[in-house]
């Protein structure tokens, strides 16, 4: 499931669980580095292996490496690592050239990041092409 809890059956049946979602989010991170500049900075929700595999600078809106985000008070229901983001703070502060993901795709924070100067991106751009990234929530920063 997307809401960061694994199936039950996965813990039943000892099938792995996420295993679609990871292998869309290696093919994500495939295609990230091949269709972004090096020295790029990402900005990202599913913080592991998207960034692994896209080799690329990458900041975890989520906040669980970020101090002042998990210091702050929950935005959503409990769910641990998935109810604490504050996209004006990650964005002031570690200024990524690309958004890649929307936790919630809430409307006030999507125009708050294109209020900071984010587009979105082209809904035909390779990267979209395995679903795991979702045209309307991927911004990249205006030149």
């Amino acid at each position: 499931t997307q809401t960061g809890v694994a199936p039950a059956s996965a813990a039943l049946t000892g099938a792995p669980a996420y295993v679609t979602f990871d292998r869309a989010a290696t093919k994500a991170g495939l295609c990230l580095r091949k269709n972004t500049p090096a020295d790029a900075r990402i900005a990202v929700v599913w913080a592991g292996s998207v960034p692994y595999y896209a080799d690329r600078f990458a900041i975890d809106l989520l906040g669980k490496m970020d101090r002042e985000i998990a210091a702050s008070p929950p935005k959503a229901k409990f769910l641990p690592g998935h109810n604490k983001w504050d996209y004006a703070y990650s964005i002031q502060t570690h200024k990524p050239d690309f958004i890649l993901q929307v936790w919630g795709g809430r409307h006030g924070d999507i125009d708050l990041i294109r209020a900071r100067g984010y587009d979105a991106v082209d809904p035909a751009w390779p990267c979209f092409a395995n679903g795991f990234l979702v045209p309307g929530q991927v911004f990249a920063k205006r030149s």
